[in-house]
C-alpha cells in the first residue's frame, strides 16, 4: 500500500522502471506534483539515482515535509530497478511519440489525447481533439477515458505528461503514450491549434 516515487529525471524513467511506481523528477516542480498526486495518509518511499543517493533522498523528504508529506519509508538507489530485473521481474517503459505521427492517429480516431496544461494555457491555445485534464486531476479522471485505445498524455514541453504518463501507468492503463514534445512542437511543426477556452 505504500506509494514509490520515482525521483529520476523522465527519460531514465521512461527507459526502465519498476511498474506502479510515480515519476516525479527531484527539481523545482517536486513538492507542487507531489502535493498534488501523492495521499497524505500512507508512507512513502523514493527512488533516487545511485549518484549521492543518500543526499539525494534527504533533501525529496525534507522538501516533502515541508507541505505535510512527512510519512517517508526509505529509499531506493537505481540498483534497485537491476536487482528487480535479477529477479526474473518485467520492468515498463514509456513509449513516445512525435507530432507527426500523432497528427495521423488523430486524424483516424485511434487514439484518446489529453492535454495535462492548466486552464490559461489550454485557452490561449490546444491540439484540436483533445481532452483537457489537469495532471493535478487526473488521477480523479482515469474512470472518465475511454479504455479502447491508446491514451496520449502531452503539455507544453514533455516535463508533466512525463508525471502524467506514469500515473496512468501506476494505475493499471498499459497503452500510455507520452508526446514529450508537446504544444510547443505542435507549433513548431504548423499544424493546426483550436483556441476554445474552458467551459
Amino acid at each position: 500500500g505504500a506509494t514509490i516515487v520515482d525521483t529520476r529525471h523522465p527519460a531514465d524513467f521512461a527507459a526502465a522502471h519498476v511498474p506502479g511506481t510515480l515519476n516525479i523528477p527531484l527539481g523545482r516542480s517536486f513538492s507542487t506534483w507531489a502535493g498534488s498526486l501523492l495521499p497524505y495518509d500512507r508512507p512513502y518511499y523514493l527512488v533516487v539515482d545511485d549518484e549521492d543517493g543518500a543526499a539525494l533522498a534527504a533533501r525529496g523528504a525534507r522538501a516533502l515535509a515541508l507541505i505535510g508529506l512527512d510519512a517517508a519509508g526509505g529509499y531506493f538507489g537505481a540498483e534497485a530497478l537491476a536487482e528487480w530485473k535479477t529477479e526474473g521481474r518485467a520492468d515498463e517503459r514509456v513509449t513516445s511519440i512525435g507530432a507527426a505521427d500523432l497528427l495521423d492517429r488523430l486524424a483516424n480516431g485511434t487514439v484518446t489525447l489529453v492535454d495535462v496544461r492548466s486552464a490559461s494555457e489550454w485557452s490561449a491555445g490546444h491540439l484540436p481533439g483533445a481532452r483537457w485534464l489537469p495532471l493535478g486531476s487526473l488521477a480523479d479522471h482515469l474512470g472518465d477515458l475511454p479504455g479502447d485505445r491508446p491514451v496520449v498524455v502531452q503539455c507544453q514541453g514533455g516535463s508533466r505528461s512525463a508525471i502524467a504518463a506514469s500515473v496512468l501507468l501506476a494505475a493499471g492503463r498499459r497503452d500510455v503514450l507520452n508526446f514529450g514534445g508537446g504544444f510547443a512542437e505542435w507549433q513548431r511543426a504548423g499544424f493546426p491549434i483550436d483556441r476554445n477556452p474552458v467551459s
